[in-house]
């Protein structure tokens, strides 16, 4: 595998657009191309070498690339933008739109991430050790659909508008969530572990949301039944195996099952918990 080791040499003063710094558009690069990188830095043009500097090694004979970039990225946006394969991992906070139009490959952002995570992602993974800002697996403004495909994964907690026009994937919240998660969703699955703000699932025409006991529901939403669901150890499997716990989600858990939202059909769910 080769294995991109960045350094964040100097924090940048005004927004810097780095979608260029993806590991499946970097595998044949020497370092000094990718110090020629040109990056949108404020209404200017820099590049990346005037922010980063490192090393390339090998390792192994496993295929692929492994970009590792190091230090504080919170004035960086795309970061891993439109990625197909590879292996991004941020050691430390990242800014907007990071993993946005992603199709492959994997994500690891061992801080917090802003806007638009994963937005309008069809594949691949992307893990937030931290917490996420608003809109993430969302779609952007004047845009029909979101996220179709993938799985963000967030240790901590998220903002407004999850999974907005949400058509595909998945969404972990470990944490709390704020308002209109779900909100006009029309396929794919929603967690939020911690405490939902209002209007869950405002809008959506299918999907599942799943959330813990104990919330209020909009009255557009109607009960239908307790069960356990089929998918559900499935997916808490698949949960663990991206290194995240689900503390008193349990393998036996029963659910409440809503169905609604009923002003746009009444297709979707909402699924609350009887957590431990």
């Amino acid at each position: 595998m080769r294995v991109i080791d960045l350094r964040l040499t100097r924090e940048p003063n005004l927004p810097l657009e780095a979608e260029r710094l993806r590991p499946d558009s970097l595998e044949q690069t020497t370092l000094d191309e990718i110090y020629a990188l040109p990056l949108l830095y404020g209404n200017q043009t820099a590049e990346a070498g005037e922010f980063l500097r490192g090393e390339i090694r090998e390792t192994g004979d496993a295929p692929g690339v492994s970009l590792i970039l190091r230090g504080d990225f919170r004035r960086v946006k795309r970061l891993g933008q439109g990625m197909q394969s590879g292996e991004l991992i941020i050691e430390g906070s990242c800014g907007f739109h990071a993993g946005a139009e992603m199709g492959g490959g994997r994500i690891t952002i061992r801080g917090d991430a802003g806007d638009w995570l994963g937005a309008h992602m069809t594949g691949g993974v992307i893990r937030v050790e931290g917490s996420a800002g608003h809109w993430a697996g969302a779609s952007y403004r004047g845009k029909t659909q979101g996220m179709r495909g993938g799985a963000i994964i967030i240790h901590g907690n998220a903002g407004r508008m999850t999974g907005t026009k949400m058509r595909g994937g998945l969404i972990v919240v470990n944490g709390d969530c704020l308002e209109f998660p779900g909100y006009d969703m029309n396929a794919g699955t929603i967690l939020i572990a911690g405490h939902s703000g209002r209007h869950i699932g405002s809008g959506m025409v299918r999907g599942t949301i799943i959330v813990r006991e104990g919330h209020d529901l909009l009255p557009t939403f109607y009960h239908d039944c307790t069960y356990q669901p089929p998918f559900w150890q499935l997916m808490r499997s698949y949960i663990e195996t991206q290194g995240l716990v689900l503390d008193g989600w349990d393998v036996d858990c029963f659910f409440d099952r809503y169905s609604g939202e009923a002003m746009t059909g009444g297709k979707g769910e909402v699924l609350l918990c009887h957590t431990a």
